[in-house]
């Protein structure tokens, strides 16, 4: 019991692996001991240290396990914890309907059971599958809802994971100015190691190159201290991007990740940009197609990468339509300007000039409209391939 409390701080300071090693000497001597209810508590969070290290076979495995045995002994606060993770692998895997169901059914039982904290952290997961599956704004408001409920509540890292959701999903919707909104809280409720990263992506994206370089670099190290595996593999990818931004293809090829270190399908949603642009700053076109190429078409529920994979298209644009036409319908060109880069660039290739403008145009005044400088440089270098287009057909 003491190591599983012991396990709980350590994970609750961001150290997973150290919590890994506790958690699994306790929850063994619970069992052992015929404590196997609440053996089944401290599960769940064992599976969570499992999934921040990188397994999450691992991690699925316990939080199946641990709702088996809770489920068994009626509602509980661990039991809706138990399927707010599980939810939240959904949602990170692109499956079914992204943990809405599992995620809805924590908020029940956390009702049921009076948990405040269950009930925040069921909202948040309840926001990822909607905005995953098209219902951007519905979303937008649970996690707005569970940001603050859970400051009202004194449930920090509830609070602190709201942040970093609404952060990443702005991001990668192309929706600048809600992303430095929520950017805006971090640090309200608490520090987190996770912190550093948020705030190197917001400075990538707003086109301050080489401050992301540094923060990211400050990222990396943070989380090789605390050895959060998930939350390292994600620095060092954006610290591969923004040396990549500048033009440091050699020192971003050395920190960017092998591509079988995918865990999640969500990580190509992460590594996607870096991956490609990388690739083209090293001058290894083929390779940015090889990129583009393994990006499954369904995860792009929010836009993103579609950009980026049009970008690693170059040398075979005859595939492009192919990955749009596979993209979830909600993810239009009309509803986020990532799809319309890549529909205006699929455009481009095919010498399409007046469709191309008829993309790039509003999409590169969107993202400078946003703030997302870096996005509107992107798309602004291809508008103008388009305008120049345009000029010599006409």
């Amino acid at each position: 019991r003491l190591m599983c409390r012991a396990g709980d701080a350590y994970w609750n300071n961001a150290e997973p692996a150290a919590a890994k090693a506790l958690l699994e000497e306790g929850v063994a001597d619970l069992e052992a001991a015929g404590l196997t209810l609440e053996a089944a508590g401290w599960r769940v969070l064992l599976g969570r240290c499992y999934w921040e290290l990188q397994r999450t076979d691992l991690a699925r495995q316990e939080f199946e396990r641990g709702r088996d045995v809770l489920e068994a002994a009626g509602p509980s606060e661990a039991l809706a914890v138990a399927y707010i993770r599980l939810a939240g692998l959904a949602a990170f895997d692109f499956t079914g309907d992204h943990g809405l169901a599992d995620a809805t059914h924590a908020s029940e039982i956390a009702r049921i059971v009076g948990s405040s904290m269950a009930l925040t952290s069921s909202w948040n997961f309840i926001a990822l599958a909607r905005v995953g599956t098209g219902q951007v704004d519905e979303g937008f408001k649970h996690i707005e809802d569970s940001y603050r409920e859970a400051v009202e509540g004194g449930h920090v890292f509830q609070a602190g994971n709201a942040v970093y959701n609404a952060v990443y999903m702005a991001v990668h919707l192309g929706r600048g100015r809600v992303a430095k909104q929520w950017a805006d809280r971090i640090g309200v409720a608490a520090n987190f190691p996770s912190d550093s990263y948020l705030l190197a992506l917001m400075a990538l994206q707003e086109g301050r190159v080489r401050e992301a370089i540094e923060l990211s670099r400050k990222a990396v190290q943070r989380m090789r201290d605390t050895g959060h595996e998930k939350m390292l593999w994600r620095s060092n990818v954006l610290l591969a991007q923004a040396l990549a931004e500048n033009l440091q293809a050699e020192q971003a090829l050395a920190e960017l990740p092998a591509i079988s270190t995918r865990v999640d399908a969500q990580d190509a949603q992460y590594d996607s940009a870096a991956r490609v642009r990388t690739h083209i700053a090293a001058g290894d076109l083929q390779q940015a197609l090889a990129d583009a190429k393994s990006v499954p078409p369904s995860i792009a529920g929010l836009g993103s990468p579609a950009d980026a994979v049009s970008e690693g298209a170059a040398l075979d644009a005859a595939w492009l339509p192919q990955f749009l036409a596979g993209m979830p319908p909600h993810a239009s060109a009309d509803s986020t300007p990532r799809a319309a880069a890549a529909h205006g660039r699929l455009a481009l290739f095919e010498g399409r000039f007046r469709d191309a403008f008829r993309y790039l145009h509003p999409a590169e005044a969107k993202f400078r409209e946003e703030g997302f400088l870096l996005d509107a440089w992107h798309v602004g270098r291809v508008l103008a391939e388009a305008e120049a287009g345009l000029g010599q057909a006409e």
